[in-house]
């Protein structure tokens, strides 16, 4: 039963009618989303410079400040970061959770420097005001501090680019969530999810339970 719902599902899917623009946009509406400005010029030149505009009247952090705060993140300069957040949100309350990670990640942009002194002086000075966070995350962050290598002990993970970005993604999140801006892609998902969820409830809660992260 379930099975067969399943690929009646599918089936609809297969035979619904998507714009022949549709997957363009929602790849302008990714790229937009999380900041990677270089490259929306580059796949549409157009749409770069019309969402360049509508970011610099309606948005706090238009797409220019994402971008450049991405590159600064990748690039190991979170103080640059600090200051453009404080520069254009005057330290909001908002923000706190995104100046958490940041003083997370200077903690690490130090120990990659092999800078140990000023990363414990750092952590004493700044990690220590953020009591009521991710306490778990600032435990293993701060256990780097017990081996010779963290780039090679079991918290190295921190030590990667792949740490890099996932605090760009978190901090361009905060910033779009600082002006309710959502991408496309994100809206179409949440649709999706509310509507698999009605149709369910509909069906007196009979069927398969929708999981979204089955469609991966």
């Amino acid at each position: 039963m379930i099975a067969e719902e399943r690929e009646q599902r599918q089936f609809a899917v297969l035979q619904s009618r998507i714009p022949a623009s549709a997957c363009h946009n929602i790849v302008c509406a990714y790229l937009m989303h999380y900041g990677y400005a270089d490259t929306l010029k580059a796949f549409d030149e157009e749409c770069f410079n019309e969402q360049a505009k509508t970011n610099e009247e309606t948005s706090l952090f238009g797409l220019e400040d994402r971008k450049k705060v991405r590159d600064m993140i990748f690039e190991g300069n979170v103080e640059g970061v600090r200051q453009l957040l404080i520069g254009k949100s005057g330290g909001d309350e908002k923000m706190k959770d995104a100046f958490f990670h940041l003083s997370i990640q200077q903690f690490i942009e130090l120990l990659r420097q092999e800078k140990v002194e000023d990363a414990v002086e750092h952590a004493r000075s700044s990690l220590s005001l953020f009591q009521g966070h991710d306490q778990n995350l600032l435990q293993d962050v701060l256990a780097l501090l017990a081996y010779r290598d963290p780039a090679t002990s079991p918290m190295g993970h921190f030590m990667s680019t792949a740490q890099r970005e996932k605090v760009a993604d978190i901090i361009n999140n905060h910033m779009l969530a600082s002006t309710s801006s959502a991408s496309v892609l994100e809206k179409i998902l949440v649709q999706l999810c509310r509507v698999q969820a009605e149709i369910r409830r509909r069906n007196e809660n009979k069927g398969e339970i929708f999981n979204i992260n089955n469609l991966t």
